[in-house]
């Protein structure tokens, strides 16, 4: 893939996802997952030279929002670049931009055992009770799209069938 050598996207505009992590846990599983991903990001950062990772989080409104984000900056992510970002308008609303790169055909994603539950959730969005991947997929394409070159999931447009359903 040319482009930037930390980048997700191509010199001709095609975004790629890499790899995708979830779960459905306790807090501590969910901390613990966290943490571990974001060790195995840093140390493949470190073996092919790359720019170390930036990690941002959905930072809920109110003051329980501030104390989730408080506590994975100073508790599960101090030695990594983290801050919560703090999301704006309908899911739906920020779902846009990124889903009109995929429907215009900009985004690839690597084959990997996460595939199947990652589309599914996408294509039932909006009217799934699970939404989670939606969510950080939007933050991660507005985040990364303003910031430069950057790995990035997968969009699937709100309106129409999924362009990965054969």
């Amino acid at each position: 893939m040319d482009g930037h050598p930390d980048s997700g996207r191509s010199e001709e505009g095609l975004w790629y996802v890499l790899d995708v992590c979830r779960t459905r846990s306790t807090p501590l599983a969910v901390e613990r997952l966290v943490a571990v991903t974001a060790e195995r990001d840093a140390a493949w950062a470190r073996e092919t030279e790359r720019t170390p990772p930036v990690i941002r989080m959905e930072q809920e409104p109110g003051s329980a929002g501030i104390a989730v984000i408080d506590h994975y900056r100073q508790q599960v992510l101090a030695p990594y670049d983290f801050a919560g970002v703090r999301s704006t308008g309908s899911k739906e609303t920020r779902a846009q931009p990124v889903a009109a790169r995929c429907e215009a055909g900009d985004v690839r994603i690597c084959r990997g055992t996460w595939n199947t539950e990652f589309l599914d959730e996408l294509t039932a969005f909006p009217v799934s009770g699970h939404d989670d991947q939606v969510d950080a997929l939007s933050g991660a394409y507005e985040y990364l799209a303003r910031s430069g070159p950057a790995v990035i999931p997968v969009p699937i447009s709100i309106w129409r069938e999924s362009p990965w359903r054969i």
